[in-house]
């Protein structure tokens, strides 16, 4: 396949291209992923615990 300069392509073509060249975000979450500490108090963690036992 030749090489065609991207400004000289035709809409369509270049439509075409940049949908192969565009990627997805399917299988990635761009949120920053964090393991909390189990060493850590946490408040909310025993509120809970202490409710569901009480039901």
């Amino acid at each position: 396949m030749k090489h065609i300069d991207y400004l000289k392509l035709s809409k369509k073509n270049r439509r075409l291209l940049d949908r192969r060249q565009r990627n997805t975000w399917i299988s990635i979450r761009p949120v920053t992923q964090i393991v909390p500490s189990s060493k850590i108090y946490r408040r909310h963690k025993v509120k809970r615990e202490v409710r569901d036992l009480t039901l």
